[in-house]
């Protein structure tokens, strides 16, 4: 970042109006760029069809158009009295209510129209706009939120309906400018949507060598082993395998920060950190307890396990390695008690059985998925970084800091 640059951000930072801009309702902006409602740049879309032979149907979530059947758990989708609103390839949609006052906009790249809930608008820009540049003010900038927030009246959900959305006040650029920022933001969301791709491709290889790799039910050998390994796996208890198999111990809400020397783990994974520990080395760690009862997760090092968090260490037969992988896969969470907290008793994990290899064969197995586990942080990473170059870029164009040529 030059030092103009610079200079201009801490000036609009200090509320100094440098030359060539102006200050408006939504901010200090470049003096071209006017501020108007969105509305006067969109335009409704409010055709209906209950064609679900003809149109896929979606659902609008914060990951992007979803087909129904996915976001539902494999739920197909039926007739309605009213009817789905299409959209069209290039249109906008976005769900008309949120629980905690955020809401996403997502524009339909699936190459065909389809099909979503009467109740979600629909809509695309007028000529005079471009609805990426439009979108992405409305996904990301922080100033859209509090809007948002000034929607709800009472009640636990937020509702935002395309009248009150039209009334949002935005600064835009002379239309050429609005494609370039599109341009620049849209080149960065394809990088990132490579990364997430990639991403998606290796959890969908870990879970094909998973299946693979682990003997099937009724079976004593895998179909995938190493080579040198033939003997076939025993059946054993949990609580068999391991020298430790135990809940951790509570902890002040109070004495979790944001940093910290050790990391605490609780029922739904990891809570924050704190200045002391009760637990040093390598486990496997199951949610006991809470929304992600079952969920795993390993931890080397030291560190603190709450209640909710059961520590598993394997004993000198078995790898705690290993033994994370076999429980992430055993899905833990359909042993959890029927009620209002979901949960695992301890006492009756530990007399689970399941069939497992000799150690050796158990650390190549545990080192192999760890090597893939790496590669998934890695592209996680990757993706992170680029998703931080998106929002400094739209914190410069967006705002007009940084203007595009």
């Amino acid at each position: 970042m030059d030092k103009e640059i610079k200079e201009r951000i801490a000036a609009i930072n200090s509320g100094i109006i440098p030359e060539g801009y102006k200050k408006t309702k939504v901010g200090i902006v470049p003096v071209e760029w006017e501020v108007e409602h969105i509305g006067e740049h969109l335009q409704e879309y409010r055709e209906l069809s209950n064609d679900i032979e003809k149109y896929p149907v979606y659902s609008s979530s914060r990951k992007g158009l979803i087909p129904q059947s996915d976001y539902y758990d494999q739920k197909e989708a039926t007739q309605t009295n009213l009817g789905y609103k299409i959209v069209p390839v290039g249109y906008v949609t976005y769900r008309h209510m949120s629980d905690d006052d955020i809401f996403h906009f997502n524009l339909n790249t699936t190459g065909k129209s389809v099909l979503v809930s009467s109740e979600y608008p629909v809509f695309n820009a007028k000529s005079n706009a471009n609805l990426y540049y439009i979108i992405s003010c409305l996904n990301e900038m922080p100033r859209f939120r509090y809007f948002c927030r000034s929607q709800k009246l009472g009640g636990t959900r937020t509702r935002l309906y395309y009248k009150n959305l039209s009334m949002y006040q935005l600064s835009f650029p002379p239309l050429p400018e609005q494609q370039k920022i599109a341009e620049i933001l849209s080149t960065q969301d394809k990088l990132i949507e490579l990364q997430e791709k990639k991403i998606e491709q290796l959890k969908e290889l870990k879970k094909a060598y998973l299946q693979k790799m682990f003997p099937k039910k009724g079976s004593k050998y895998p179909e995938l082993r190493f080579k040198g390994f033939t003997d076939p796996w025993e059946q054993r208890k949990l609580g068999d395998m391991c020298d430790e198999f135990q809940s951790g111990k509570s902890i002040k809400a109070s004495e979790i920060t944001d940093s910290g020397r050790y990391a605490v783990y609780g029922g739904n994974g990891f809570r924050g950190y704190t200045n002391t520990y009760n637990h040093d080395g390598d486990f496997a760690l199951i949610g006991r307890q809470g929304a992600l009862c079952g969920n795993m997760n390993f931890s080397s090092g030291k560190a603190y396990f709450t209640e909710h968090a059961v520590a598993v260490h394997g004993n000198n037969d078995n790898d705690t390695l290993f033994l994370y992988y076999l429980l992430d896969l055993m899905n833990l969470g359909q042993y959890s008690g029927q009620s209002a907290q979901p949960g695992l008793a301890v006492n009756k994990i530990i007399q689970l059985t399941t069939k497992v290899p000799n150690i050796a064969e158990q650390k190549q197995i545990s080192c192999f998925f760890k090597a893939l586990d790496n590669l998934i942080t890695l592209h996680q990473r990757k993706s992170e970084q680029e998703k931080q170059k998106k929002k400094a870029l739209m914190q410069l164009l967006l705002t007009g800091i940084v203007r595009t040529k």
